[in-house]
């Protein structure tokens, strides 16, 4: 199940349905990042894993969805476990010290 999303911008952002979990594609950034909340799924007491490889752009709203999306999972008994962080992500991370917030 794939939710895609488009701005006016013509650049859009994905939430997707994998085997493993879920996977975010194209732009998490302040345009986009309230509708990728829209369409997250319930938090659980799951681990759920988030594949970033196809991430092309973040930013700090899209930062912070994701540590809200990890505080849900995390209130829950779950977590939200980040893998494959493209490296700009990774140095707005530690910029912004996340790393002990973020799982990766």
């Amino acid at each position: 199940m794939a939710q895609q999303m488009t701005s006016a911008a013509e650049k859009t952002v994905q939430l997707q349905t994998t085997d493993t979990g879920y996977a975010l594609h194209g732009y998490l950034d302040n345009q986009r990042s309230m509708q990728v909340y829209k369409a997250l799924p319930e938090a659980n007491g799951d681990t759920l894993h988030l594949n970033l490889s196809k991430l092309e752009k973040v930013d700090s709203a899209g930062l912070a969805l994701l540590v809200l999306w990890a505080n849900r999972q995390r209130t829950q008994g779950g977590a939200l476990k980040l893998n494959n962080v493209p490296a700009q992500a990774k140095q707005m991370m530690g910029i912004l010290d996340l790393n002990s917030i973020l799982d990766r």
